[in-house]
């Protein structure tokens, strides 16, 4: 759930908004899926009742965020030469984005889509040496910077992708217009302005 928006909305409408956010990625990612041979698409998420049926789910497990998308990214290149991981809070990501993410992507390469808060909001890989991603800090201006250091120093090609606001406040979610009829009664009823 994101927890910025909770603090603003309540828990309830930041639930209704987190649901809304995975259903539309998992909807890109099957867009993108249609679109070539081969292609997966796995869900990793402990609200396996909102994964539509037809998509691997699995449960997040343990540990930090690093720690956790790090498994996920492990698990998949276990079945594929190339993965990506896509955060379920960048409106603006299309499938047009998620192609040239993988667009000759390479063993030793990685791509990052940029958000303008110091996050991404997309990381493709071709590989990942063990604990690349753990003990960073999250949700803070530097993480991007901080993940990509880590993975130079690995020895792994960063290069940056086009940047996409995404939504982690109530803020973001007034300036993208991100589905307003999710939350705006509830920010009437607290007595904030639509």
């Amino acid at each position: 759930m994101k927890t910025r928006i909770a603090a603003d909305l309540g828990d309830g409408v930041a639930l209704d908004v987190y649901r809304a956010m995975l259903m539309d990625v998992v909807d890109l990612a099957l867009g993108w899926r249609s679109r070539g041979v081969g292609r997966r698409v796995e869900v990793w998420t402990d609200r396996s009742d909102w994964v539509p049926g037809g998509i691997q789910h699995h449960p997040q497990l343990g540990g930090d965020l690093g720690q956790r998308m790090e498994r996920a990214m492990r698990e998949g290149l276990k079945r594929a030469d190339r993965v990506g991981i896509v955060g379920s809070d960048a409106p603006s990501l299309g499938v047009h984005h998620l192609e040239r993410a993988f667009e000759a992507l390479q063993e030793r390469e990685c791509r990052m889509g940029p958000c303008p808060d110091g996050g991404y909001h997309l990381m493709t890989l071709g590989s990942l040496p063990p604990g690349a991603l753990w003990d960073l800090p999250w949700s803070r201006s530097d993480t991007l910077e901080r993940v990509r250091s880590r993975l130079e120093g690995w020895g792994i090609e960063v290069s940056l992708l086009q940047s996409l606001g995404d939504l982690d406040t109530l803020g973001d979610l007034r300036q993208l217009n991100y589905r307003p009829e999710l939350w705006r009664d509830a920010l009437k009823e607290g007595g904030g302005e639509a």
